[in-house]
């Protein structure tokens, strides 16, 4: 059997499991929800486009320098700032903290997107020049000249990059307030980095931990400047944490489910491909067990989150989980053979079960090794 009928009966089964488990939105819903997101994502790309980053970004996709539409980036921003509004709600933060939050996981899940896009398309080189700007400059070790020396070596593009990502710091750094310890979001942001470069630099060796962190630790950016905000305990850090790595993991399930084909013509790596699960004589019934654990970690998603609120969410927050994976297989009304929509989160990564032990074992446990 081809690769592309495994691939459609795949992602078709994960559908009818959904609409048959009440996890796929209704149309009206999927519909108000998107228009949230897109009209949140055209507030902030109003905003952002008259900075002199964005005015960058706009020149280039205007140019055609750029093969990247701007349509996208204001959805992927607008993605950010839903998610991180809905990821800030047990702290039930208001007014300009609020906004500030959301602003700033729009910046991260933008910065992610133009990463990844940058590199896909070559403008970024396989070197190690952004690695020593991001970690010396956030831990705080690069002396000016040094600074100055590096960033003169590198592409305009990349220039950019660097100044887009240093800016987003001082952003976060004015939201959590001066007395406030950054190195664990730091910290974060490397391993962000490392697991994103692994993928880059070797596809073909990416293991199942790599795609864990590939995948959870986007998501965590967006939330841990609120944690360090409200001085988040150990324990509370942990409940959260062990919802971000399934939601990570239910989002990187579908993905791969649904660029099965296209990760495979282009030697990027696959949560089936890793798990070798088309060579198994057992395919299938591998395939559905993993449509089985998508459903059961929605339902579970939802409730929990539900748990852990302080107030009631809005209409085009109570079923999000939902609506996000709606959106990577089409919406609620799919057409046959029609192609799915631009993932909002461009190359955000599969992932598996994080080991219980693992995550117990770590000091601070948002900063996974």
């Amino acid at each position: 059997m081809e690769k592309g009928a495994l691939t459609f009966d795949l992602v078709t089964h994960l559908r009818k499991e959904l609409q048959r488990a009440g996890c796929m939105p209704d149309y009206d819903t999927y519909i108000r929800s998107i228009s949230h997101v897109n009209k949140t994502g055209e507030q902030f790309w109003n905003t952002f486009k008259q900075t002199r980053p964005g005015n960058y970004v706009l020149k280039k996709i205007v140019s055609g320098k750029w093969v990247i539409k701007e349509g996208d980036l204001i959805r992927i921003s607008g993605f950010g700032m839903v998610l991180t509004d809905y990821f800030i709600k047990p702290f039930a933060f208001t007014g300009e903290k609020r906004k500030a939050l959301t602003h700033g996981g729009a910046m991260a899940n933008l910065i992610v997107t133009l990463f990844d896009f940058m590199a896909d398309s070559g403008i970024l080189k396989k070197d190690t020049l952004l690695e020593h700007v991001l970690f010396n400059h956030t831990a705080g070790k690069l002396g000016k000249v040094k600074r100055l020396v590096l960033l003169c070596t590198a592409g305009a593009d990349q220039r950019f990059l660097l100044s887009l990502i240093k800016e987003y710091f001082a952003y976060i750094r004015e939201i959590v307030g001066e007395n406030n310890d950054l190195t664990p979001f730091y910290n974060l942001i490397r391993k962000m980095y490392l697991a994103e470069k692994q993928t880059l630099v070797m596809p073909d060796r990416v293991t199942e931990v790599q795609w864990v962190r590939k995948s959870v630790l986007p998501f965590l950016v967006m939330a841990v400047p609120a944690w360090i905000t409200v001085n988040l305990s150990r324990k509370e850090m942990m409940l959260q944490t062990r919802w971000f790595y399934k939601f990570g993991r239910t989002i990187g399930y579908v993905d791969d489910c649904v660029d099965y084909e296209l990760d495979v013509s282009c030697g990027a790596p696959n949560i089936l491909t890793i798990r070798k699960i088309y060579a198994k004589a057992n395919r299938e019934e591998e395939l559905a067990l993993l449509v089985t654990q998508i459903v059961s970690d929605i339902q579970s998603l939802q409730c929990r989150w539900e748990q852990l609120l302080t107030g009631p969410l809005a209409d085009t927050e109570v079923c999000l989980p939902s609506v996000v994976v709606a959106s990577w297989i089409g919406g609620p009304n799919l057409v046959e053979n029609r192609s799915p929509p631009t993932s909002p989160f461009a190359n955000f990564a599969p992932l598996l079960a994080i080991d219980n032990n693992y995550l117990n074992s770590r000091t601070s446990n948002f900063v996974a090794e």
